[in-house]
C-alpha cells in the first residue's frame, strides 16, 4: 500500500490526502507517452498487451493500479487529450 500524502487545501490547512494510487498517479504521463502510440497504430489494440507493457515498465505497481491506468489512459486518448491538458 502506499504511504500517507498530504495536501494544503484551499483555506491553507494541511489534510491527509484522501485520494490513493499514488504510484500509479505518478507514473501516468511517462505511461501515456508510452501508449499513445499503441493505441494511435491500433485503437482496439487489447487491454492485456496494454497492461503488460505497463506491468513491464512498472513492475513495482499492482495489477490494480496497472488497470485502473489503462482504463484511464485509452478514455484520455479516445478523448484526444494528454496528461498535459
Amino acid at each position: 500500500m502506499s504511504e500517507k500524502q498530504y495536501t494544503v487545501d484551499a483555506m491553507g490547512q494541511v489534510q491527509e490526502d484522501r485520494r490513493t494510487h499514488h504510484r500509479a498517479r505518478e507514473a501516468f504521463p511517462e505511461a501515456f507517452a508510452m501508449l499513445a502510440p499503441m493505441l494511435a497504430a491500433s485503437p482496439e489494440v487489447s487491454g492485456y498487451a496494454l497492461a503488460r507493457a505497463l506491468q513491464d515498465r512498472f513492475g513495482e505497481l499492482e495489477s490494480l493500479e496497472v488497470d485502473i491506468m489503462v482504463i484511464a489512459i485509452r478514455r484520455l486518448h479516445q478523448s484526444g487529450q494528454t496528461p498535459t491538458d
